[in-house]
């Protein structure tokens, strides 16, 4: 007992034991015969998408749409609004509407989750996370119902207006139609619905709060939103709008207006760890891409193996460690790219040594520098300083400092000048060699 009030007095493990059991119970319940039309889900897959619903990550092992009858749905929607207001909100409201007290732990990990500071009343922080959530997602629901009702029946209409809602907002990616969007990617109102949808969830709750306060209530304090809310209001603004441009500005044919909406759409919907938004999007017509994902490990393997699976030719992937780059170069992965490791090696290279103007790591035990040539090459040419021999180190190219001019692949003839710099590709120990002559 002692052992179970220890563990349950940190919010963080009281978080953790929260989903778990949450996707415990999702596993079960999916693997119930009534949750699938057809045979039931093994325990593995349920696990799966229990994990998936929970964690709203939107990856599936099959296809909801078909595979699920709509009990199955259903218990998909509950699972995805549960993990996406999250587990001690929705225990905290569960306790003050059976009018307990909720415990300190709780109180805690509600308002660090969804205030700035503690000052606020834990049932005046609640109140409004369901109030934001319900109106909002109702306000979905509403919108997409007309959306939905040709060639559907007022009740599917409805269902599919409830779940995709909810699953928008949550920014679950779950769909219950096999194409995902694909098939309303001419629906101008779907699209802004579903935009509006998923930016809004993505905002979070501190950012709707305070939007809420200041264009409701105080007009006059507009543009005093916190530092947090003008972050992620401005970065949100300029990836949608950098990413819609950036795609269209790729094609100039005529009937380019008419497909803007979908370059709307897909810069705030695409999901490329979803294999079928990858596949929509026509990216397997494409010679090579470029794999450059922050921080978030799973989702740049996820994305590395469909563009793999896909036929993809050529792959660039970036990795944060070695193990991450052994795991993309594992699923597909052609060229495994460390820009912060090789810029923090260029920096610490140039402070080291200030002969040293430029540095590249090339591929293991060769580099690529720029260096400011030792005084002793300085009115000699290359055939007699005979670097290839003396050193095993290649000149590719002789920088002109003043005007910044390169000459490339120099012959033997070329008479270096003491305006010159040199680019040599070599070993590291050969190329520290040269670089303390100039010491």
């Amino acid at each position: 007992m002692r052992i179970s009030k220890s563990i349950l007095r940190s919010p963080a493990r009281t978080t953790i034991i929260g989903f778990a059991l949450l996707i415990l119970m999702g596993t079960i319940l999916l693997m119930l015969p009534a949750v699938t039309t057809g045979k039931p889900l093994g325990f593995v897959n349920a696990l799966f998408t229990s994990t998936s619903a929970v964690c709203v990550t939107g990856l599936t092992v099959v296809d909801t749409g078909t595979a699920f009858s709509p009990f199955g749905q259903s218990v998909l929607l509950i699972l995805i609004q549960t993990g996406g207001l999250g587990i001690m909100t929705l225990s905290t409201l569960f306790l003050m509407l059976a009018r307990r007290r909720p415990g300190f732990s709780g109180q805690i990990m509600v308002q660090d989750t969804f205030t700035h500071s503690r000052e606020r009343n834990i049932s005046s922080i609640l109140k409004d996370v369901v109030l934001l959530t319900f109106v909002i997602e109702g306000m979905g629901i509403f919108l997409m119902f007309p959306c939905f009702l040709p060639g559907h029946t007022a009740q599917q209409a409805l269902f599919l207006s409830i779940f995709h809602s909810i699953s928008a907002f949550c920014n679950a990616g779950f769909s219950v139609f096999s194409d995902s969007f694909v098939g309303y990617r001419e629906n101008w109102a779907l699209n802004l619905v579903v935009c509006f949808l998923i930016v809004s969830g993505g905002l979070g709750f501190l950012v709707l709060s305070e939007i809420r306060q200041k264009f409701l209530f105080k007009r006059r304090d507009l543009s005093r939103f916190s530092l947090h809310s003008k972050l992620v209001l401005s970065t949100t603004a300029i990836l949608i709008v950098s990413g819609m441009f950036l795609i269209a500005a790729m094609d100039k044919d005529p009937i380019l207006v008419q497909k803007i909406k979908d370059s709307v759409s897909q810069a705030v919907v695409a999901d490329a760890a979803d294999r079928k938004t990858v596949e929509s999007l026509l990216i397997k017509e494409m010679d090579a891409a470029v794999v450059c994902i922050g921080t978030d490990l799973s989702a740049s393997i996820l994305v590395t193996l469909n563009l793999k699976d896909i036929g993809i030719q050529k792959i660039y992937a970036k990795a944060i460690t070695d193990s991450h780059g052994r795991i993309l170069r594992k699923v597909g992965a052609d060229e495994i790219l460390f820009p912060e490791r090789d810029l923090a090696v260029s920096l610490a290279e140039k402070l080291n040594n200030p002969s040293v103007l430029d540095y590249l790591p090339f591929i293991e035990g060769y580099s690529i520098i720029e260096l400011t040539p030792p005084d002793d090459f300085v009115g000699k040419d290359l055939k007699a300083l005979d670097l290839i021999n003396r050193y095993g180190v290649q000149v590719l190219a002789v920088k002109k400092v003043v005007s910044g001019q390169f000459e490339m692949i120099p012959t033997g003839k070329y008479v270096l000048k003491d305006d010159e710099d040199l680019i040599l590709l070599g070993p590291n120990d050969a190329l520290d060699s040269i670089r303390k002559k100039r010491a």
